[in-house]
């Protein structure tokens, strides 16, 4: 038998884990090793016995995980302040340290940045546009370009879009760029 320790929140308390027929175990062990029984009344002393010393076991239920909130971990650092009154910045802190919480306890999974280069991106919004306009055909991925069509495309991104670009303008030259070439994009 191993021991399991728990913890509730402030006490510690070691649990030992018995088998399923640990009654019927306790059983023969009584009979074979301290009480003889021959007769009916020692039959019930056993049964007595060990229904004594199954009542001193707890049962546990197996309690599911919960997901720590933001709020809950600004309540547990015991900061003064109101959450409502709080501002982005300092809740987003608590929101970042509730994921990591939550990913030490496996509720969620780290989550992977990808990181998209401009041509990526633009061409995507390219791709979302060709799709909408033209639904009947498929159009390839970035991933599924050739390095010929990459390249081209990387210098379009290069040479006619801009970082601070108005977002109307930045779209309105994507999707004509889009029309023009949209053989490159045709599977």
């Amino acid at each position: 038998m191993e021991n399991k320790i728990i913890d509730f929140e402030s006490t510690r308390t070691v649990l030992r884990v018995v088998p399923e027929d640990f009654e019927d175990k306790l059983i023969v062990y009584l009979k074979d090793d301290f009480i003889e029984c021959d007769d009916e009344e020692s039959e019930k002393t056993i049964h007595a016995l060990v229904e004594r010393v199954c009542s001193l076991f707890v049962d546990i239920e197996q309690v599911k995980k919960k997901k720590e909130s933001a709020y809950t971990m600004f309540r547990r650092s015991k900061e003064k302040g109101d959450w409502r009154t709080m501002d982005e910045e300092t809740k987003s802190r608590y929101r970042q340290l509730a994921d990591e919480e939550n990913i030490v306890r496996g509720l969620k999974s780290p989550t992977k940045k990808i990181v998209k280069s401009e041509s990526e991106k633009s061409y995507n919004v390219a791709l979302k546009y060709l799709k909408k306009t033209y639904p009947i055909n498929s159009f390839k991925l970035w991933s599924e370009l050739n390095e010929e069509n990459k390249n081209i495309w990387s210098e379009f991104n290069e040479t006619r879009l801009y970082c601070n670009m108005n977002n109307l303008l930045y779209n309105e030259l994507i999707c004509a760029t889009a029309e023009k070439g949209k053989h490159m994009f045709i599977k």
